[in-house]
């Protein structure tokens, strides 16, 4: 296999974004990274890529957490898309850091702007936002599959020094709470206990007990749970009580269950 692309996806973004890569490169296998996270990962292939989403300006734990388990069989190009609603700041640095940490090198990072999905912050975005959004990743998708056909070594994108370190400062403050956050959600009434919250839930952290789902406390906050829950019976707080949800219109809830 000439490439190999590696995703993980809450709300889909990153897995349509890997997706449409694939069909722009040509001979392109798509791994689900929450397929492969217990294993030793050897990626057999020329040019090995990782699309993932940017949480809290920073690099996700299971996408750390596959980068300890990465072994590659022999040198290849390895490079990675990150999705963000706003700006990816120094996290495509930080996944560069990784690699080095490792004794590999991150040969290129990009990153594709998408419509944001922190329902504990804010709504989803406009249709038309979302739209304009979709397009302008068309274009940016044709420009990567063209760096990475011919193993083009770039410096990884990022925005300024003094941005990546401020928010950088943040991701660090904010990461080891990331896990226990899930203390805050919680089912309203409608819930229907359907199961899609545990099905989808990357880090087997939901559990259905009495009809209702509870929360393990190892979370990825990857919004999975709340943004495809079909009734919006799941809440965070009180905050997200009339927030709108978004998940990418392209994608399937049963795309993104784990061992799909």
């Amino acid at each position: 296999m000439s490439n190999i692309l590696y995703y993980f996806s809450g709300t889909g973004n990153s897995l349509k974004v890997a997706k449409d890569l694939s069909a722009e490169l040509g001979e392109t296998e798509l791994v689900p990274i929450t397929n492969v996270i217990k294993e030793d990962i050897t990626a057999p292939a020329e040019r090995v890529g990782i699309v993932f989403p940017v949480y809290c300006w920073g690099v996700p734990r299971i996408i750390r957490d596959f980068i300890e388990r990465l072994k590659p069989a022999e040198p290849c190009y390895f490079f990675s898309v990150c999705t963000c609603g706003g700006i990816p700041a120094g996290t495509l640095e930080q996944l560069s850091g990784l690699f080095l940490s490792k004794g590999m090198k991150l040969n290129a990072g990009f990153f594709v702007k998408m419509p944001g999905n922190c329902v504990t912050l804010y709504g989803a975005f406009s249709k038309e936002k979302q739209n304009k959004m979709f397009d302008k990743s068309k274009q940016k998708i044709k420009e990567i599959a063209s760096a990475v056909r011919n193993r083009k070594d770039s410096p990884v994108e990022k925005n300024s020094f003094f941005v990546n370190w401020l928010l950088g400062l943040v991701n660090k403050l904010s990461f080891s709470h990331f896990p226990s956050q899930d203390r805050h959600f919680w089912t309203d009434e409608r819930c229907n206990s359907c199961g899609i919250c545990e099905k989808i839930c990357p880090r087997n952290n939901i559990r259905i007990e009495n009809a209702r789902p509870i929360w393990l406390h190892h979370c990825e906050q990857c919004m999975a749970c709340i943004q495809w829950c079909p009734v919006e019976s799941i809440q965070f707080k009180k905050g997200t009580l009339a927030r709108k949800r978004y998940r990418h219109p392209e994608i399937r809830v049963q795309e993104l269950f784990r061992g799909a």
